[in-house]
């Protein structure tokens, strides 16, 4: 399995769409940054590949503006490693 952490700005006044929108891709939300409207999410995959596939989703949802990848991991590494942007 991997993971990615990625930060997620939304688009101004449009965090709650934002929100809704990937929580609705089954991306699971762990900080929220109101003020700065922006918030850190997990990715889950089978594969790099299939991260890539949601991340590139994840960019065109409604009230998002912008995803950066922070880091990216597989569940049998020891440290995570800080990843290209998969955006290519």
């Amino acid at each position: 399995m991997h993971y990615s952490g990625i930060l997620i700005t939304a688009r101004p006044g449009e965090m709650e769409l934002a929100l809704r929108s990937v929580r609705g891709k089954g991306v699971e939300v762990f900080h929220e940054d109101r003020e700065r409207e922006r918030f850190i999410a997990v990715l889950e995959g089978e594969t790099v590949e299939t991260e890539a596939v949601l991340f590139r989703e994840i960019l065109g949802l409604p009230g998002v503006g912008d995803v950066s990848l922070v880091v990216s991991q597989e569940d049998d590494e020891e440290t995570p490693a800080i990843a290209a942007d998969p955006r290519g």
